[in-house]
């Protein structure tokens, strides 16, 4: 790999895993306003974005999966509260985020079938969660959209930065202006998303991991995220209903941030399709197979 590659990645791990949160769910912030169900509807999802970005990028998805006939609620992560920073955050308040929007998603709407889309840190914070979970699988289904769970060797040459985390030292955020939520991200951070990724080494039997049915997507040319490590990581776990999602090989051609694809402005109107139909096309879906591919095919209806 050339030096500029290194460069060009490494530069990218600067805006590891990107978000779409408004304000930290705490047990004294105020509940998440339930939005209005949709009739005749018996499926819900909660969506969970990343680590830096503005707070309305899943709202593009949540809108898509509505109109498909499933109702939504965007769960923000902690540290993007106005006036909030990360400087104190941990791998631990993101998986009680999540906790806190699964008890939140069945009071919006009660009796429903429940699933979660979640996108890097995210998706990493859904893992945790559902990972720690005793009972039964909080999620009928769960797509996760590249998942900080494993990333490339050169994305982890980042831990060589983890001891300036004592130093309160951060990182000029490479990801575009116009998108990110903090303009400095702390080293400390990057540190508790390896924490929390490195908890998977070895996943317990009792797990609920086992006990759900996930998709994983990951686009051909993610800078951060490593595809063939999650499966190897799927396959050591032994999961026997997860799933790797096929997709063209030319998904995200042209985009400047490959690990962006929640952002619709950031890939084409045929890959957004795409995408966004194979998200509800399998949590839709009763079939033994639980189709998660994404094709150009017809978008799934309500």
């Amino acid at each position: 790999m050339t030096t500029i590659r290194y460069i060009r990645v490494l530069g990218f791990a600067t805006a590891l895993f990107l978000t779409t949160t408004a304000h930290a769910l705490s047990p004294s912030s105020p509940p998440l306003p339930c939005p209005v169900p949709l009739p005749d509807v018996s499926s819900s999802a909660m969506l969970v974005g990343g680590l830096n970005n503005r707070p309305d990028l899943m709202s593009g998805i949540a809108g898509e999966l509505r109109a498909r006939g499933i109702n939504t609620l965007i769960v923000p992560l902690s540290g993007h509260r106005p006036g909030e920073n990360f400087d104190s955050i941990t791998g631990e308040d993101w998986v009680q985020d999540i906790d806190l929007g699964r008890r939140r998603l069945e009071e919006c709407f009660p009796n429903q079938h429940y699933f979660n889309v979640s996108y890097s840190v995210g998706a990493l914070a859904t893992i945790a969660y559902i990972n720690s979970t005793k009972r039964s699988a909080p999620f009928e289904k769960v797509y996760l959209l590249a998942p900080a769970i494993a990333v490339h060797a050169t994305t982890g040459l980042l831990r060589l930065l983890f001891p300036l985390s004592y130093f309160n030292f951060s990182i000029t955020s490479l990801t575009p202006k116009e998108l990110r939520v903090h303009d400095k991200v702390p080293i400390s951070i990057y540190r508790e998303i390896a924490t929390l990724a490195d908890s998977f080494g070895r996943v317990r039997e009792d797990s609920a991991l086992r006990r759900t049915k996930a998709c994983v997507f990951v686009a051909p040319k993610d800078e951060l995220v490593s595809r063939a490590r999650i499966h190897n990581w799927i396959l050591r776990s032994n999961f026997e209903d997860w799933r790797v999602s096929q997709r063209p090989e030319n998904f995200g051609a042209g985009a400047f941030y490959h690990h962006l694809l929640i952002d619709r402005s950031r890939i084409s109107s045929a890959d957004w399709d795409a995408l966004v139909t194979s998200i509800a096309r399998y949590l839709l879906s009763s079939g033994a197979a639980d189709d998660c591919d994404v094709t150009s095919e017809t978008p799934v209806n309500s």
